[in-house]
């Protein structure tokens, strides 16, 4: 079997010291491949379309020096590298920002008291198709600037089918589609019309969405402080 290729890593990183840390840290790790660690969000824009990162992990001081929001930022980065998958990082924590975050169908939010060890194995998943959410904040105090409407759709009004029940838990567990196809024995076509339905008919923005709205309606439960979707 041929090694895999090295994951190919953008970092935008406001904090001189912590740039050169990272850069320090990842070059002794086999795997990696830096194409690039910025200072800035317009830097970031003049590597993306050349470099084609796996993973481009956005610091949020940078992000919102830049005058811009999540959503804006990863449209404009999907723009330019499609494939690649979009993870936020963020210091000092706010539900405004950390809500901004889930609602804009990141690929992943981690807060930075993450240790380096823990960063590398959460960035691998998340190439690998996950979407990683870990915060200190808990899910209860997010929920209120994700939707205010939640009170308002009763349990009895959502109509899932079994398939679609089996695939609403497996999201909840942050699995991918591919890995939803493999637990199901599926196609990943059929995977990705089941979510397609299910944040259809729990009105949700994206597969995040879905699952926030899942468990406060008690469809699934998520744990305090760490998300995955």
């Amino acid at each position: 079997m041929s090694p895999q290729p090295p994951i190919r890593l953008l970092i935008v990183e406001s904090n001189e010291f912590v740039r050169y840390g990272l850069a320090a840290f990842l070059k002794q790790e086999a795997g990696w491949d830096l194409v690039g660690i910025v200072p800035n969000l317009p830097a970031c824009i003049e590597l993306c379309k050349e470099h084609q990162p796996d993973i481009i992990l956005l610091d949020m001081v940078a992000v919102t020096q830049s005058v811009t929001t999540p959503q804006r930022t990863i449209e404009q980065l999907k723009a330019l590298a499609p494939k690649s998958r979009i993870v936020f990082w963020n210091d000092v924590e706010t539900l405004e920002s950390v809500a901004s975050i889930l609602l804009a169908s990141a690929d992943g939010y981690l807060g930075k008291d993450i240790g380096q060890a823990d960063l590398l194995t959460f960035l691998q998943q998340i190439a690998r198709g996950r979407a990683i959410m870990c915060s200190r904040l808990s899910f209860g105090s997010i929920l209120p600037y994700i939707s205010d409407d939640f009170s308002a759709v009763p349990t009895s009004s959502i109509s899932l089918t079994r398939r679609e029940w089996q695939v609403l838990r497996l999201l909840s567990q942050g699995r991918s589609n591919s890995e939803i196809a493999d637990d199901l024995n599926i196609q990943i076509s059929t995977a990705s019309v089941h979510v397609s339905n299910i944040i259809t008919k729990l009105n949700a923005d994206n597969r995040t969405h879905a699952v926030l709205r899942a468990a406060e309606l008690g469809l699934t439960e998520l744990p305090n402080g760490f998300i995955e979707a």
